[in-house]
């Protein structure tokens, strides 16, 4: 029986510029998101391609985007809202240099068509705070996107207050605030490889991005297995758990 698809994607391969000049990066592409069907999404990030060479970044989306369809995988289209939707991408991650989240929910409706042959892109948010991720859910975003979360806490008592203030929106501590109280599944990234995948479950993040965990992998698709089995591991736990609780 087929995983049943989720709501938004729990895995997000992540691509950067030396990745996508790889020669065989379209060969792992396809076996990536074959491997990870609607569970995950491909995420097209190549800021220097799509500012120097939007052509090459438009034909590889469109590439991609016909992955999208033969394998039920995401394409995700990082920052351009435009190309996501000139290649009926699946979503598009947003950034700091992006617009923000109301800006391209305006965008994405004036282009809409309305027809249920092309649903809209989702929107992923960049997170660096409580207050981004709160603004970000209430003007459209479907999900949040959190880096550095394996940082260790700080300890120290020695530094400013406005030093611990700032720590304290930071790494693991604003994961969990942004868990807590943002209202959006939260993505984590930053050097996360599959054993990593439990823990964060635990504190409720919704789903983990990946980029040399998967493409400096030997075999990206075995890669990506790994990555969804630890995932999948962890909530049949927390299925059991409730069951064995209630």
């Amino acid at each position: 029986m087929e995983p049943t698809a989720p709501a938004a994607p729990i895995l997000h391969a992540v691509t950067n510029d030396e990745i996508l000049g790889r020669p065989d990066f379209l060969d792992r592409a396809r076996a990536v998101m074959r491997a990870m069907g609607p569970r995950g999404a491909l995420q097209l990030r190549a800021s220097r391609m799509a500012c120097d060479d939007s052509g090459r970044f438009v034909e590889l989306a469109l590439t991609l985007a016909e992955e999208q369809e033969r394998t039920g995988s995401w394409l995700v289209v990082n920052d351009r809202v435009d190309v996501a939707l000139i290649v009926c991408a699946r979503g598009v991650q947003l950034t700091a240099r992006s617009l923000d989240v109301s800006d391209a929910v305006q965008a994405i409706a004036k282009s809409s068509t309305g027809s249920a042959a092309q649903p809209t892109p989702a929107i992923g948010a960049s997170l660096h705070t409580l207050e981004e991720g709160i603004a970000a859910r209430l003007a459209g975003a479907s999900w949040g996107v959190v880096g550095d979360v394996l940082a260790a806490h700080s300890s120290s008592t020695n530094a400013e207050p406005n030093a611990r203030n700032a720590m304290s929106e930071r790494g693991p501590a604003l994961l969990e605030r942004l868990v807590r109280y943002s209202g959006l599944p939260i993505v984590a990234i930053g050097g996360i490889v599959p054993q990593h995948v439990a823990p964060l479950r635990r504190i409720g993040v919704r789903g983990v991005a990946a980029i040399r965990g998967i493409w400096d992998a030997e075999h990206s698709e075995r890669a990506v297995i790994d990555y969804l089995s630890a995932y999948e591991s962890e909530v049949g736990r927390e299925s059991l758990g409730d069951k064995q609780s209630g």
